[in-house]
């Protein structure tokens, strides 16, 4: 899956109805669209699913960041087909495969549309949450400002391994030249110590040296 795919997963403000959701109401949208997408394997089911986001996406201007997410995953999505479809039925295949666009569809609706501030403050204000994390951690605040923490972590890794992976483009373009140079190089000086000058001129000519 290419990095774009993280786009999709990135917070962007906008002042949409979807944006000022509760985040708690929309992590239990999550709950309530993942677990029958688990449970089951049907798939109209799985058409529903995907079609009762549209709306969604639509109102929180999301839209075109949602198709990137869902072109840079159609690798896996063939891959997931194919797999499924010389392992099963066509049919399982084909809802497998819209079992991941689903869960791919959901998890970035959601954080595509809810602040990891806005995230943390309504983690912090469920009580079970505060008991368990002073519980365990010490802190009652420790797993809201955890998983705040990765939220905003995702984006900001993305960008550094999309930086890495132009840099290594460019080196790999910048070798590819180089290379290509010293063959045009290598092959001007084996023609030089042709002894047909006419033969030589010729070459040359058709290599772009001269």
């Amino acid at each position: 899956m290419s990095l774009k795919a993280l786009e999709g997963f990135k917070f962007s403000s906008r002042k949409t109805p979807v944006h000022k959701f509760d985040p708690r109401a929309k992590f239990l949208l999550i709950v309530a669209l993942v677990v029958p997408a688990l449970l089951f394997t049907s798939v109209y089911v799985m058409i529903v699913l995907l079609l009762v986001q549209l709306p969604l996406i639509i109102a929180g201007q999301v839209a075109r960041r949602w198709v990137l997410s869902l072109r840079a995953g159609l690798l896996l999505s063939a891959l997931i087909f194919i797999v499924n479809l010389f392992t099963s039925t066509l049919v399982l295949a084909v809802a497998l495969t819209l079992r991941f666009l689903v869960l791919l569809t959901t998890f970035s609706l959601f954080f595509m549309t809810t602040s990891p501030d806005d995230l943390g403050l309504a983690i912090d204000r469920i009580g079970f949450v505060r008991w368990i994390s002073r519980r365990w951690l010490g802190y009652p605040n420790a797993l809201s400002f955890t998983f705040t923490t990765a939220v905003r972590l995702v984006p900001t890794l993305a960008a550094d391994a999309q930086t890495v992976v132009a840099t290594f483009d460019v080196a790999l373009e910048e070798q590819r030249l180089k290379d290509a140079d010293q063959a045009k190089m290598d092959k001007k000086a084996s023609l030089l110590a042709t002894p047909n000058k006419a033969v030589i001129v010729q070459d040359l000519l058709d290599l772009g040296l001269i």
